[in-house]
């Protein structure tokens, strides 16, 4: 996945609108007074259509400046303290939605049919993010995929990998450690609103939601919390002493460090700690948005939000079961063409892939990835019409998650970039390498992103920002369904032998199965035994109640991926339907 994630959709597909989510509970938090006030949008209210779309939409991401520094766009959205957390108190959140339905009204008070066409579908695209946000107020407090376990990866994640290259920056994040106890209690008011609403989480999403803090502040033998145990030091440690700095510098930030984990952020971890095991006490381990009071209609927004689709929940069912039975019998055929039997199980399946796709790490699983890349690209002008300027490259990071890609700098002064840890070999034996780099970069996220930044395109419909706190990406659908699709694109330019193209099938049955599961749980009141043992039997392989959080806490979200994916191919099915000899592929994909 992207760090910055962007839309750009062509007016001949006019369909793709549907998959232009907005973000859920977009992080109302920040820091902007004349926002707050109403004062700098009415401001904008004689301006240009483009211009109105680019500032009010830059004012309300600028209330949550974390996602903006997380993203790598802090400063050009005018962020320039990094030191200062998003705030999430309710009074700003309230602030913020009525922020969101200002914007609303004051877009949909300009004559649409006066505009061009370019800007009927930037103001289109703007209303329906728009009109989403302001449709999610009224579910925000029993949005369960805001709880501590969500919390708690996230805030590693965004504190262990906070800028550090100057001297400015290593202060911010003195800063941060220093005020952390307000913004955890801030969190921790959310979490009760939440459960007053009746949100409260499952029994197994508690238990994990602890064991998450304890890698936070891990306690030793001896029952006592060291502050230099915590990954919030060790990785500000070690980044600190690779960046260079004066050893002098080094440990006087160091000991400030120290005393801001010892009084202010360990205990801030403990009131969390405490209140989560208060929480277990109150309730019990069932799954689905049914046992909310609003819990049809929560599960509808949620669906509608992930997905943009007006399809169905029941619908999506459906469909997803009959993909299962394809994909599984593909997965057969091409089994059978590598000289397996032709009738392994689906255990059996999945025992052999894993045995054949061995695990690789270091030097050499970089050059692996390198080997891909260089391949792929050499492949896509006969796939492609327009391709973008920038370059991929590969870029080291011990602390990232095993891959992710991140855009290339809006400036164009740089490529983009797949940033992986090599030492993270475990997903390899189900996601093996060319299947993620193709995912990841070419023809995949690169394409789509690095050419969106290449266009005269507001943000809005450029770049999308991922919530650091409650994981409610924007355009999910399309940013992912263009990954998806790009895998088996893939598969088309040859790029995949037997095993790997095996390899591309399970995680398309996987991926597709989970909207069984995700729809099944919501719409269809199945318990976990039901989720697991459906999964089980299909896929042949148990997965753990870890592994299926996004199932539980994001109701819809990992629909969005499957239905972006099929709204690309069937829109080309459709295309070429009515072209036949004329359909071009390298210019449905430049529309696209």
């Amino acid at each position: 996945m992207s760090i910055r994630w962007i839309l750009i959709v062509g007016a001949v597909l006019l369909g793709l609108l549907v998959l232009f989510p907005p973000s859920a509970d977009r992080m109302h938090r920040g820091s902007a007074p004349s926002v707050e006030s109403g004062e700098n949008l009415a401001s904008l209210a004689n301006l240009a259509l483009r211009d109105f779309v680019e500032e009010s939409y830059r004012d309300l991401q600028r209330r949550d400046p974390d996602t903006l520094i997380a993203s790598g766009v802090a400063r050009e959205y005018g962020v320039e303290d990094l030191g200062t957390w998003s705030t999430r108190s309710a009074e700003f959140l309230r602030g913020t939605y009525a922020l969101e339905k200002e914007t609303l009204r004051a877009l949909r008070s300009r004559d649409r049919t006066a505009l061009a066409a370019a800007d009927r579908l930037t103001y289109d695209v703007y209303e329906r993010y728009l009109d989403d946000l302001v449709h999610w107020h009224a579910f925000a407090d029993v949005d369960y995929c805001n709880n501590a376990y969500d919390l708690q990866s996230s805030l590693q994640s965004f504190m262990t990998t906070f800028p550090l290259d100057s001297a400015a920056d290593a202060e911010a994040y003195l800063r941060r450690l220093s005020t952390f106890g307000t913004w955890m209690d801030e969190a921790i008011e959310g979490f009760r609103r939440r459960e007053a609403a009746g949100a409260l989480p499952p029994q197994t999403l508690l238990r994990l939601a602890l064991a998450a803090i304890e890698q936070s502040v891990p306690t030793g033998e001896a029952g006592t919390q060291d502050p230099e145990d915590s990954p919030f030091y060790t990785a500000f440690r070690d980044r600190l002493q690779e960046a260079g700095f004066a050893e002098a510098d080094i440990e006087g930030w160091l000991a400030e460090a120290r005393r801001s984990l010892a009084e202010v952020v360990l205990p801030a971890f403990d009131r969390l700690a405490a209140y989560v095991t208060e929480q277990q006490g109150r309730t019990g381990d069932s799954l689905g948005a049914k046992r909310l009071a609003e819990g049809d209609a929560f599960y509808a927004a949620s669906f509608h939000h992930h997905t943009t689709s007006d399809e169905s929940p029941q619908a999506v069912h459906q469909r997803a079961q009959v993909e299962v039975a394809r994909i599984l019998g593909e997965m057969l055929a091409c089994a059978a063409q590598m000289g397996w039997p032709a009738d392994l199980t689906a255990a059996e399946l999945d025992r052999r892939i894993s045995e054949a796709n061995a695990p690789v790490e270091g030097d050499a699983l970089q050059a692996e990835y390198q080997r891909l890349i260089d391949r792929a690209t050499a492949a896509l002008p006969s796939y492609f019409a327009r391709l973008p300027k920038a370059g991929v490259v590969i870029e080291v990071d011990p602390y990232s998650t095993f891959a992710y890609y991140a855009g290339p700098p809006t400036d164009g002064s740089g490529p983009g970039r797949m940033i992986t840890n090599l030492v993270s070999v475990i997903p390899y034996t189900a996601y093996d390498e060319p299947v993620l780099m193709h995912h990841e970069t070419v023809p995949g996220h690169h394409l789509q992103i690095a050419l969106a930044l290449e266009l005269s395109l507001v943000n809005l419909r450029r770049d999308t920002l991922t919530s650091v706190y409650d994981w409610h990406p924007a355009f999910q659908p399309y940013v992912e369904g263009w990954a998806l699709y790009a895998e088996g694109l893939a598969a088309e330019m040859g790029l995949y032998d037997p095993l790997a193209n095996l390899c591309r099938l399970r995680l398309e049955l996987q991926r597709t199965a989970r909207s069984v599961v995700d729809t099944g749980i919501h719409a269809y009141d199945w318990t976990w035994d039901d989720a697991a043992n459906y999964l089980e039997s299909v896929t042949g392989s148990r997965p753990r109640p870890s592994a299926a959080l996004r199932y539980f806490t994001q109701p819809g979200q990992s629909c969005g991926y499957t239905l972006g994916m099929w709204t690309i191919r069937d829109a080309r099915r459709r295309a070429m339907d009515r072209l036949g000899p004329r359909f071009d592929l390298r210019e449905f994909h430049r529309v696209i």
